[in-house]
Protein backbone atom coordinates (compact mmCIF):
# COMPACT_ATOMS: atom_id res chain seq x y z
CA UNK A 1 0.00 0.00 0.00
CA UNK A 2 1.28 3.67 -0.96
CA UNK A 3 -0.28 6.91 -1.39
CA UNK A 4 -0.48 6.74 -4.98
CA UNK A 5 -2.91 3.82 -4.33
CA UNK A 6 -5.04 5.07 -1.34
CA UNK A 7 -5.28 8.35 -3.27
CA UNK A 8 -6.38 5.80 -6.67
CA UNK A 9 -8.99 5.09 -4.47
CA UNK A 10 -10.13 8.03 -3.02
CA UNK A 11 -10.18 9.55 -7.03
CA UNK A 12 -11.99 6.31 -7.72
CA UNK A 13 -14.60 6.99 -5.14
CA UNK A 14 -15.71 10.66 -6.06
CA UNK A 15 -15.66 10.16 -9.98
CA UNK A 16 -19.18 9.88 -10.37
CA UNK A 17 -20.75 11.72 -6.92
CA UNK A 18 -20.25 15.11 -5.43
CA UNK A 19 -21.16 17.35 -2.44
CA UNK A 20 -23.89 20.20 -3.10
CA UNK A 21 -22.40 22.16 -0.52
CA UNK A 22 -18.94 22.36 -1.11
CA UNK A 23 -16.38 20.93 -4.16
CA UNK A 24 -14.87 17.92 -2.76
CA UNK A 25 -10.77 17.71 -3.09
CA UNK A 26 -10.36 14.25 -4.92
CA UNK A 27 -7.27 12.16 -4.62
CA UNK A 28 -5.31 14.74 -2.23
CA UNK A 29 -4.72 14.76 1.52
CA UNK A 30 -6.89 17.49 3.34
CA UNK A 31 -5.29 21.09 3.84
CA UNK A 32 -7.55 22.45 6.58
CA UNK A 33 -8.77 21.49 9.71
CA UNK A 34 -11.15 19.05 10.08
CA UNK A 35 -13.79 18.32 12.48
CA UNK A 36 -17.09 15.51 12.06
CA UNK A 37 -20.34 17.65 12.90
CA UNK A 38 -24.09 17.39 13.17
CA UNK A 39 -26.72 19.67 13.68
CA UNK A 40 -27.38 23.25 12.46
CA UNK A 41 -25.51 26.10 12.32
CA UNK A 42 -26.99 27.42 15.36
CA UNK A 43 -27.40 23.54 16.87
CA UNK A 44 -24.16 22.14 15.72
CA UNK A 45 -22.40 19.38 17.75
CA UNK A 46 -18.81 18.74 17.41
CA UNK A 47 -18.11 14.77 17.45
CA UNK A 48 -14.85 14.92 16.39
CA UNK A 49 -11.98 16.84 15.41
CA UNK A 50 -8.89 15.60 13.26
CA UNK A 51 -5.45 15.65 13.48
CA UNK A 52 -4.19 19.20 12.33
CA UNK A 53 -3.36 19.07 8.28
CA UNK A 54 0.52 19.56 8.48
CA UNK A 55 0.57 16.49 10.52
CA UNK A 56 -1.70 14.63 8.02
CA UNK A 57 1.27 13.39 5.94
CA UNK A 58 3.48 12.10 8.22
CA UNK A 59 0.76 10.05 10.00
CA UNK A 60 0.22 8.42 6.85
CA UNK A 61 3.19 7.72 6.19
CA UNK A 62 3.34 5.69 9.80
CA UNK A 63 0.30 4.22 9.00
CA UNK A 64 1.37 2.99 5.61
CA UNK A 65 4.19 1.75 7.46
CA UNK A 66 2.58 -0.29 9.68
CA UNK A 67 -0.01 -1.36 6.83
CA UNK A 68 3.11 -2.85 4.91
CA UNK A 69 5.35 -4.44 7.46
CA UNK A 70 3.03 -5.39 10.51
CA UNK A 71 3.62 -9.17 11.39
CA UNK A 72 0.20 -9.17 13.54
CA UNK A 73 -2.72 -11.10 13.35
CA UNK A 74 -4.69 -10.15 10.24
CA UNK A 75 -8.05 -9.51 12.04
CA UNK A 76 -6.34 -6.99 14.96
CA UNK A 77 -4.64 -5.35 12.05
CA UNK A 78 -7.56 -4.64 10.40
CA UNK A 79 -9.39 -3.76 12.86
CA UNK A 80 -6.41 -1.03 13.96
CA UNK A 81 -6.39 -0.26 10.31
CA UNK A 82 -9.67 1.01 9.93
CA UNK A 83 -9.46 2.97 13.54
CA UNK A 84 -6.33 4.54 12.63
CA UNK A 85 -7.27 5.98 9.17
CA UNK A 86 -10.19 7.20 10.68
CA UNK A 87 -8.34 9.06 13.35
CA UNK A 88 -6.40 10.54 11.28
CA UNK A 89 -9.24 11.53 8.56
CA UNK A 90 -6.71 12.55 5.89
CA UNK A 91 -9.26 13.10 3.15
CA UNK A 92 -11.95 15.85 3.14
CA UNK A 93 -14.97 13.40 2.76
CA UNK A 94 -15.15 9.42 2.31
CA UNK A 95 -12.78 8.53 4.75
CA UNK A 96 -15.33 6.24 6.48
CA UNK A 97 -15.42 4.38 3.07
CA UNK A 98 -11.97 4.03 2.67
CA UNK A 99 -11.46 2.63 6.09
CA UNK A 100 -13.64 0.22 5.21
CA UNK A 101 -12.20 -0.67 2.25
CA UNK A 102 -8.68 -0.78 3.74
CA UNK A 103 -9.78 -2.76 6.04
CA UNK A 104 -10.63 -5.55 3.95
Amino acid sequence: MNFERLHGWHNALFEYSHSKAYKIKRAKFRDDEMSVVSGHLENRQIHYEALPAERTENEMRNFLNFINKSSKNAYIKSALARLWFVIIHPYDDGNGRMARALAH
